[in-house]
């Protein structure tokens, strides 16, 4: 022959064969004798060519997940595809895990802290994260505290790594404001006490100096267009308030046209100015209201001038309890953020319900944790006291603990830890007219969650359903029982800080729950949203 392939149709065929009577059979002629391939094939029904299969294409990608499986790493490591589970759920509802998908970041780990790890598929994206502790010999970390003038604070020992920790108590230093911790001696950077503790720390604490070094004020000017530029100084005195390191006040003036309506309820005076107050990280206490100092406008008359409070700027809640404070000075308690009108009322009109007056009280100050064996003192805070009438060292009072297995109290008020717990310290004078209570946390050695138990693992809900999470931990007298949730897809279902797990829209997604006393247990359940 003159070749084994036969052209036709401008495709290329081998040549098909099969034995019959010893003789070979092809399914096409042979060519002629001049070779040039004119002959035309035979026709036959014994063969015909297989198609090749049809090939379902791959359903749309709506999103893609991965899960790191190992743990903190302790030395640089190269991560591989082994060490990840990822996961593709597609828009008609089905899941599938995969290997052929790309790392869109590198996967050699050699820097301590947290790494995150990116991944590609079907021009989607995910990533997760991979902790590295560089010091595999040190199972704990250390945090101590410069606290730069202020009192003593003693150090957190012994953290487990990839754990948080509670800020203690803030130090304090007679004259300024603390105003935080600090990673550094140029305050810088904050510290978080949301930060996975994986190395040693030394936190600075940074100071603001107070206007007056005697009292716990705060002082800001307003600036006016009434009575020829008026300037009103603002300030609020925040002794035995309670209130964080970021603590400032947040006011401004408000428009008399804005509270016009609001003041017309009181009085026709034109005299009248207003200002928003708040105190940002404070919190307003009824039984405890803050006292504000402003100064007012010589136009006003001291002995006629009132506070009102007006929480929408468009009605009165109340008069405000307050009095002359000194020359152009006006001294009132606010209860609430809000809208304060100051008025001169010659006459006042009983129109807005006054504010009950403040009568004395008294306030515990205690530390809120303590150790197995220290001693903390609880000291008694007198409030609006009037020592003409009654002194408050010539009243008698007694202790008591809501626990005496956890704290013991002296009749002088020292407070001794027993064991771990909590237990609530309760002061009362004899005549039963003034008490005051604080809670302290005994703090004894760290026990670990050692298994983590959830009510379910796979779950289908309905869009705009909700499920609560249902976690127990053992064993029952964990240090730290709180777990975080997170959802790797949350349009497809959101979960709350409490385990309440929300539908969104159809889909698929992962809850995760997670210890936070760094024993590093978490589990899943898988969402089905329909």
């Amino acid at each position: 022959m003159a070749g084994n392939i036969i052209y036709f149709n401008s495709f290329c065929y081998a040549p098909y064969a099969y034995a019959k009577n010893s003789q070979i059979e092809s399914g096409w002629s042979s060519l002629n004798a001049d070779g040039d391939g004119s002959s035309a094939p035979v026709t036959t029904t014994s063969s015909a060519i297989t198609p090749a299969p049809v090939q379902t294409p791959e359903p749309t990608v709506s999103a893609l997940y991965i899960e790191y499986l190992g743990g903190i790493l302790k030395e640089s490591t190269l991560l591989s595809k082994k060490d990840f589970l990822v996961t593709v759920a597609y828009e008609n509802n089905t899941t599938a895990t995969i290997t052929n998908y790309e790392f869109i970041s590198s996967t050699y780990i050699d820097k301590e802290g947290d790494t995150e790890i990116s991944i590609s598929y079907k021009e989607k994206t995910a990533s997760c994260t991979v902790s590295y502790v560089k010091d595999n010999t040190k199972q704990y970390y250390n945090i101590h505290f410069e606290s730069n003038g202020g009192s003593e604070v003693y150090p957190i020992l012994s953290i487990s790594p990839g754990s948080t920790i509670r800020l203690p108590e803030p130090p304090s230093r007679y004259g300024y404001w603390f105003r935080g911790w600090y990673t550094d001696s140029s305050f810088y950077q904050e510290f978080d006490s949301n930060t996975k503790i994986l190395q040693d720390y030394t936190l600075y604490a940074q100071w603001m100096e107070k206007e007056n070094p005697d009292e716990d004020t705060m002082s800001t000017y307003l600036i006016y267009d009434l009575f020829d530029s008026f300037f009103c100084k603002l300030t609020v005195d925040l002794t035995d308030q309670i209130y964080g390191s970021h603590t400032t006040i947040d006011s401004s003036p408000v428009d008399n046209e804005t509270v016009v309506d609001a003041a017309k309820n009181i009085s026709s005076t034109k005299n009248y100015f207003a200002f928003h107050l708040d105190i940002m990280d404070c919190s307003f206490q009824e039984k405890n209201p803050i006292p504000v100092t402003i100064s007012i406008p010589p136009e006003f008359n001291e002995g006629t001038t009132q506070v009102f409070y007006s929480p929408d700027e468009k009605h009165i809640m109340g008069a405000c309890q307050g009095s002359s404070s000194g020359i152009f000075n006006y001294t009132f308690y606010a209860y609430h953020a809000g809208t304060y009108i100051v008025m001169d009322v010659p006459e006042i009109e009983p129109t807005a319900t006054p504010i009950p007056t403040v009568k004395p009280s008294i306030s515990l100050s205690l530390a809120s944790e303590i150790k197995v064996n220290a001693q903390k003192n609880a000291q008694i805070k007198f409030k609006n006291f009037d020592e003409d009438i009654q002194a408050p060292e010539e009243i008698t009072f007694t202790w008591k603990s809501s626990n005496t297995k956890v704290a013991k109290v002296t009749a002088d008020g020292i407070v001794t830890g027993i064991k771990a717990g909590t237990a609530k310290i309760t002061v009362t004078s004899e005549d039963k007219q003034y008490t005051a209570s604080a809670t302290i946390k005994v703090i004894g050695k760290k026990v670990a969650i050692k298994t983590l138990s959830l009510n379910k693992t796979k779950l289908t809900l309905k869009k705009g359903k909700t499920f609560q999470i249902k976690a127990t931990v053992k064993p029952k007298n964990a240090t730290n029982k709180t777990l975080s949730y997170s959802s790797n897809n949350k349009k497809v279902a959101t979960v709350s800080s409490k385990g309440k797990i929300t539908a969104k829209k159809k889909g698929t997604c992962i809850i995760t729950v997670k210890t936070t006393d760094g024993s590093g247990i978490k589990k899943k359940i898988k969402i089905t949203v329909k």
